[in-house]
Order: C-alpha cells, then sequence, then structure tokens
C-alpha cells in the first residue's frame, strides 16, 4: 500500500529468512522464522540488489531452491493440494502473506488453452520507488515469477516447460539465464509479469496430497490473514480513544476494555511496538482538535469537554504546546478543510 510517496508494504519474514540463509547461511536473524513475522518490503528488495551487484540473475538462482518454508503459510498449504488446478485459487486469496500491497497483487487468468499467472504489484501501488528494471526490484519479480514455476516442478514432481513467461523489465546484457531456467525464450520489456502454462496441467497430482493436513493448513493461512489484515495497533487504540474521550475515561484501562484485552496486555503490546500511550492519547486529541475547530458551532468549551478535558484551560494549555497557538488563534487562521483522522 502507498500513502502520499510512502511505501508501507510489507513482507513475510520467512520470506526474507529464506533469502539471508541462502545467500549466507546461518545470518538471517531468528525472529524472522516466526509465521507472523513482517519486514518492510524495501529489505527484500535491498536484499536482492545487493547481490544483485555481482549476480545479475540472482531472482533465478534463488527461485531454483524455493520449498514451502519460503511461502510460509501459503506454501504448505499449496504443497498438500490435490491437483495443480486446486494451488491456483490460494494464490490470490494468501498471497499477501508473503507481499502485501495492501491487497492482492497476484491474478489469474483462464484462457481456453492456457492458464496466465501475473504478479502486477505497480497496478495496486502505482507509486512505487523501483523502476522495472532495479536490480533489486528485477530480482524480486524474478524470484516470484520464477518461484512459481520451480515450485510447480518441485510439488508435482514434473518439470514441464511453460507455454510462455513475460517480464516488464528490458532484456539483461545476457539473457541466456533466462531462456535456459524455464526452458522456452523470455519475452522481455512487455506489458506484465506472467507465467502462463497449459490447462492441461491443472490435472497434474501432487506429490504431498493430503486432504487432511491441507484442511488444518488452510485454517492457518486463514488466521494468518485474518490477523494481518486488522488493523494496526496504533490506529486501533485511537479508535477506542474515540469513544473514550468525550466519556472523560482517556485511560489505558479503559482504552484496554474498549479492546477487550487487559491493560497489562494492551500495555506489552505496545512496548513491544515501541508506542507509547500518551503520545498516541495527545496525537489523537490534537487531530480531533484541529478538526472541532473547523466546526464554528462548537465552543472552545465544547471541544475541550469533547477531547476529555475537565476545563478549558487545560485544553488550551495543551492546544497552545502542540500548535505554538491558542484554540481561538489557531481557528482564525485555519483553513476551510478539516483535518480528518488519519
Amino acid at each position: 500500500m502507498v500513502t502520499g510517496n510512502k511505501l508501507t508494504a510489507s513482507a513475510s519474514g520467512l520470506f526474507l529468512h529464506a533469502l539471508h540463509n541462502w545467500l549466507q547461511p546461518g545470518s538471517a536473524p531468528a525472529e524472522w522464522r516466526d509465521s507472523r513475522s513482517r519486514v518492510p518490503f524495501a529489505q527484500v528488495v535491498d536484499g536482492f540488489a545487493r547481490a544483485a551487484d555481482t549476480q545479475p540473475d540472482v531472482g533465478l538462482r534463488f527461485a531454483e531452491h524455493i520449498k514451502p518454508g519460503a511461502f510460509g503459510a501459503l506454501g504448505y498449504a499449496a504443497m498438500t493440494c490435490r491437483t495443480l488446478g486446486d494451488v491456483l485459487p490460494l494464490i490470490p486469496r494468501y498471497g499477501k502473506l508473503v507481499f502485501d500491497f495492501g491487497q492482492p497483487i497476484e491474478l489469474i487468468q483462464q484462457q481456453v488453452d492456457d492458464v496466465t499467472l501475473l504478479w502486477a504489484p505497480e497496478q495496486v501501488a502505482p507509486d512505487l520507488p523501483w523502476s522495472a528494471d532495479h536490480p533489486g526490484f528485477r530480482a524480486v519479480t524474478d524470484s516470484i515469477i520464477g518461484g512459481w514455476y520451480r515450485f510447480g516442478c518441485w510439488i508435482t514432481q514434473q518439470c514441464k516447460s511453460p507455454s510462455r513467461v513475460t517480464l516488464r523489465a528490458p532484456a539483461p546484457a545476457n539473457p541466456q539465464p533466462w531462456h535456459d531456467f524455464f526452458g522456452i525464450p523470455v519475452e522481455f520489456a512487455a506489458p506484465c509479469n506472467s507465467l502462463s502454462f497449459p490447462r492441461s496441467y491443472l490435472e497434474l497430482p501432487l506429490a504431498q496430497a493430503d486432504s487432511v493436513l491441507h484442511q488444518t493448513l488452510q485454517q492457518q493461512a486463514e488466521a494468518l490473514l485474518q490477523d494481518l489484515n486488522k488493523p494496526d495497533l496504533a490506529r486501533q487504540v485511537q479508535h477506542a480513544l474515540l469513544h473514550c474521550l468525550p466519556l472523560g475515561e482517556a485511560t489505558l484501562a479503559a482504552v484496554a476494555h474498549q479492546l477487550a484485552t487487559t491493560e497489562r496486555t494492551l500495555q506489552r503490546r505496545l512496548a513491544e511496538q515501541m508506542l507509547g500511550f500518551q503520545t498516541l492519547l495527545s496525537q489523537t486529541r490534537y487531530q480531533l482538535a484541529r478538526q472541532h475547530l473547523t466546526n464554528p458551532a462548537l465552543s472552545v468549551l465544547d471541544i475541550a469537554l469533547l477531547l476529555g478535558y475537565a476545563e478549558q484551560s487545560a485544553f488550551s494549555k495543551a492546544f497552545r504546546l502542540w500548535s505554538g497557538c491558542s484554540p481561538a488563534q489557531y481557528r482564525q487562521s485555519m483553513v476551510t478543510t478539516p483535518t480528518h483522522l488519519a
């Protein structure tokens, strides 16, 4: 997802763990092995970029060694399906467990003769700071398209050539490693990144098919997806404060109650994410204050009470610390467009 010019996409720590340990065994931090660990997507691009300095086809080389663990819950759920065709619906649903741009980026197109998988992050995040030919971003793309291909070979135990491979990046100085990897000529400078294969491949049985285990693993993937889709802790606290402030209950205990957790647990979770409750409280009050000051029907005293202050003077003092001016001065100089909670 992109906010303004800031990329906030994340990646699975498991994927970055697999990459680092492949580049240099034992170099990956242990915490990345947690199935719920997330890292900025930029870290994956940077990791590949450093390796691409000496090995331009590093994405393909990494894809050769990809196993289910690199894809986490998606990989394990996929390998226990009955056929390759049963794997396809899992890719767009659980793909964000590997790379999350705010919405699914893996697409499936089924033609009369072929099935095509597309990886198009630029469609959901058009302000990506990397071009298609950026060494690190190119390598990430190679690892995804190449990883799909080699993972398919691994779970079917049959390495059948795809019918078509397209990449948005321009042709490298030596494209032969790409042609050799897929077993067919790769089309570079294409409109999209895609991997196509005959529809008949959908019937290929998987070597480790297990319906009982698959159900368990898909439930795990679903739980991880739901957890990933939850609002971040800072926003959860902010939304809870919207209910607590007008009641004059802007306390950690009141917010914990709103979030159906204990005060101790909430304090621990905030500390783990290096968040301060008082800081979040001040930020929420300041944002709300600026919004309320755009409403001429509300007096400064009204706003103070809505923000949980017992006295107008306490609110005025806090607002001056936040903005450098009094509420009245801000109201006189403010723009007409209200400031909303982020």
